[in-house]
């Protein structure tokens, strides 16, 4: 009997919505990029990266890459066998591609902007040598806080915008830091991408996505 792939669980919704904490529900390894920023603490450590360190790692990828947005993407993806790097609302990240994500059989947990997954996995078959994503095995949740569907939704409603301003400045309060409300308003600006993905999503992959509306968990509780 051959082995199945293993299940990826994709967890999305806006920023401060609560995905890291729901992601902490699942005991399985995580596949999501470093963020080239100053840390919000010692956990967000492990996902951050300095602009220093960043630059010496793409200077290291200068050959042609596998796959690269075309240039009307504001993703701007680049994967190459190891690494991809992308932006996500004008800042950049990279993505490794770690053992476990290059193994089908190994489960995991994948936060990664979804205009920029959907971009992924548009292109996924021929990406097999970066990584494995077999769109089959996939589970995408989406963490709706309101309780109009995604696919309802021709913009991001005020509802979702404001949840979305909420979230993020009380996720700041809760950290003990300042409210950097540009950066919430940026965040809020960008809906209309991310609502796009997900609406897109919804529809590519209908018996693989669960949306739950009404989400009240949100990052700062």
């Amino acid at each position: 009997m051959s082995k199945q792939d293993a299940l990826r669980i994709c967890i999305m919704g806006h920023s401060g919505v609560g995905k890291s904490p729901l992601a902490k529900l699942f005991k399985v390894g995580s596949w999501e990029p470093f963020r080239v920023r100053v840390s919000r603490g010692a956990e967000d450590a492990k996902v951050c990266k300095t602009l220093e360190e960043y630059e010496r790692l793409e200077a290291d990828h200068y050959e042609k890459p596998l796959y690269e947005s075309p240039s009307s993407s504001p993703n701007k993806l680049r994967v190459y066998d190891d690494w991809s790097f992308f932006e996500v609302r004008g800042a950049k990240q990279c993505l490794e591609h770690t053992l476990a994500a290059k193994d089908k059989f190994v489960p995991l947990r994948i936060e990664i902007y979804a205009p920029v997954f959907l971009e992924i996995l548009k292109n996924s078959d021929s990406l097999t040598q970066a990584f494995a994503l077999d769109r089959e095995s996939l589970l995408i949740l989406l963490l709706n806080p309101t309780s109009r569907l995604f696919r309802d939704m021709e913009k991001p409603s005020e509802e979702l915008r404001l949840a979305t301003l909420l979230a993020t400045a009380e996720r700041d309060r809760v950290l003990g830091k300042s409210v950097d409300l540009a950066d919430s308003l940026r965040r809020v600006e960008h809906l209309n991408d991310e609502l796009g993905a997900w609406r897109e999503l919804r529809v590519s992959f209908p018996d693989n996505t669960v949306e739950c509306c009404k989400w009240p968990h949100f990052e700062f509780r």
